[in-house]
């Protein structure tokens, strides 16, 4: 898994250097950036998809569970990395500014990456079933869907975290992703054990 990895990082690098170097830029406003990099996995899919990989990896000696987790390990990898700098960025900002360090504002940040480790959980299955571009208009759906229920209901979703502390929402948000991560990562391998005949 550790060469597929590569070659997705490698891919990545020569297609979209400037996005990343943003990506490492914008990792001072949090939520751009990882959310961003939650996306990475699915431009890596998209590369693939382009240059018929799955062909080629079909005569190779990589199981559905390698193929399938360097996508999952490509995204944990770049939504982990952009959390820590952003953390990092926010520790050298209260030093510069000579203000204490902000608790909650750290605390923000793996919430922040749990939600964007849960879109790609959501997006990778629906990536490996319908390939990149439906899956990309399931998904833009999907999140229209979820953007308008909260819009709608704004304050029954801030009266229900305002009775909960931020560190039990980060614990329950915590299980929230260990458990979507197995349900998808399980639900990718078989779409794609199933799609590669």
């Amino acid at each position: 898994m550790k060469g597929l990895l590569l070659k997705d990082i490698l891919t990545l690098y020569k297609q979209t250097k400037i996005i990343l170097l943003l990506m490492v830029v914008f990792a001072c406003i949090p939520a751009f950036a990882v959310f961003y990099g939650a996306m990475m996995p699915i431009t890596a899919l998209a590369y693939d998809e382009r240059s018929k990989w799955d062909e080629l990896a079909a005569m190779m000696p990589y199981t559905a569970k390698a193929i399938v987790g360097s996508k999952y390990a490509l995204g944990l990898l770049l939504i982990g990395s952009i959390s820590l700098l952003s953390a990092a960025s926010q520790v050298v900002v209260s030093v510069v500014q000579h203000v204490p360090l902000n608790t909650e504002t750290l605390i923000s940040i793996p919430l922040v990456a749990c939600g964007a480790l849960l879109m790609m959980l959501i997006d990778l299955p629906l990536m490996f079933r319908l390939g990149v571009e439906k899956g990309r208009i399931i998904y833009i759906l999907l999140t229209c869907g979820c953007v308008t229920y909260f819009a709608m209901n704004t304050d029954d979703v801030i009266a229900s975290l305002d009775t909960v502390s931020v560190y039990s929402a980060l614990l329950m948000v915590l299980a929230i992703t260990i458990v979507a991560f197995v349900i998808s990562y399980t639900i990718s391998v078989r779409v794609y054990w199933v799609r590669r005949g």
